[in-house]
């Protein structure tokens, strides 16, 4: 863009500069041809002053010529400087531009937000123990960043199992409430014998959507190693996330 504005100035100048020297060089040929009729109409008696005739032919061309040719000359300059005030204008705007954006990078680095998804537990309606067994999983999402963050939605789901998907609409401050999310599901029959001693696995994913101060969408995943037994038995631990993008099948 930058390119074709400076050529089209150069152009437009050096078109404007070049009109009025044809302009003047017709007008001086006319000039001539005329000058060149009225002496050959003149009667051979008149006077001429030889002098005079040679003081013309060696001070060249009259005073009413050299105007024209300076404002040639002017408007030369003029095209030359207008080019001159676009490149610096263009290169002014891109540095401008470059600072701006150089500017807003390290500003989303220095204040990169994330969620801290924490607080697992079981939760139950009592001691006794339901047949089947149930149980529900709940872990809290928080902001632990400066600044607020808005949460659009998350997944959570027992590895192998079909997820809970909640629709959130909240906005998180800084050091604000946090919002739980859970997983309810049955103890299956075949799984009895590992939870009877405690040493059920049941491992958790998920993700969370969320609008960062700078209005950009992101994905925080996680994953926990859980284990269950009877009555309200619960352990976890941390596993790393998945690293791949897309979302949780």
């Amino acid at each position: 863009m930058t390119i074709i504005t400076i050529a089209l100035a150069c152009l437009i100048a050096g078109n404007v500069a070049g009109k009025p020297y044809k302009a003047s060089n017709y007008k001086q040929s006319v000039s001539t041809e005329s000058a060149q009729i009225t002496a050959a109409r003149k009667s051979p008696n008149e006077n001429h002053c030889p002098d005079e005739a040679n003081a013309s032919r060696q001070n060249g061309p009259s005073a009413g010529h050299a105007s024209p040719q300076r404002a040639e000359w002017w408007l030369v300059g003029v095209g030359f400087v207008t080019c001159a005030v676009i490149i610096w204008q263009s290169i002014e705007s891109h540095r401008s531009a470059s600072a701006m954006e150089r500017s807003v990078t390290l500003q989303e680095i220095v204040q990169r937000q994330w969620l801290e998804i924490d607080g697992w537990r079981r939760e139950g309606f009592g001691s006794r123990e339901n047949d089947p067994p149930t149980y529900t999983i709940a872990v809290d999402i928080g902001n632990p960043t400066s600044a607020p963050l808005s949460l659009k939605s998350a997944r959570i789901r027992a590895i192998g199992y079909a997820p809970a998907d909640y629709k959130l609409g909240h906005v998180l401050g800084p050091g604000g409430e946090p919002i739980r999310i859970s997983y309810s599901g049955t103890i299956e029959p075949e799984l009895m014998g590992a939870y009877n001693k405690y040493i059920l696995p049941l491992p958790m994913e998920g993700h969370v959507v969320y609008i960062d101060c700078f209005g950009k969408e992101r994905i925080q995943r996680f994953r926990r190693a859980c284990f269950l037994g009877p009555v309200k038995y619960f352990t976890s631990s941390a596993m790393s996330p998945p690293k791949d993008e897309g979302n949780d099948g």
